[in-house]
């Protein structure tokens, strides 16, 4: 007798631990808590990062100019970042550059990377 409840409470652990582990999101491609969401459009907030970022830059470059913005991933932390690829043009010339906006809880906004790409 106990052999036979010592498997089947076994089994009923295991089935437990099992359901425990499956996720309870039905979509698989939900990013992970922490990590970068894409934005199909970019939202108003993604915009004003994005100029943001190039009113930055053109500090050390005169006369960028944002032309379009490529791709938008975001990262809620203490406030959020922006990972933008931006399409710019530097006197005349198309460029496309790999920007991080930060913005803080109280909505100032810092460049913490561009990288041309």
């Amino acid at each position: 007798m106990f052999a036979r409840i010592s498997i089947t409470t076994l089994c009923a652990g295991l089935l437990l631990a099992a359901g425990c582990t499956q996720s309870t999101n039905s979509n698989s491609n939900a990013p992970l808590p922490g990590g970068y969401s894409t934005e199909s459009t970019p939202s108003p907030d993604a915009i004003a990062a994005a100029e943001f970022a190039v009113a930055e830059q053109s500090k050390t470059i005169a006369g960028l100019k944002l032309s379009s913005i490529d791709s938008v991933k975001t990262q809620v932390v203490a406030g959020r970042n922006f990972e933008l690829v931006l399409k710019v043009v530097d006197g005349g010339i198309a460029k496309t550059a790999r920007a991080i906006v930060y913005t803080d809880l109280t909505d100032a906004k810092s460049l913490t990377s561009w990288v041309w790409l």
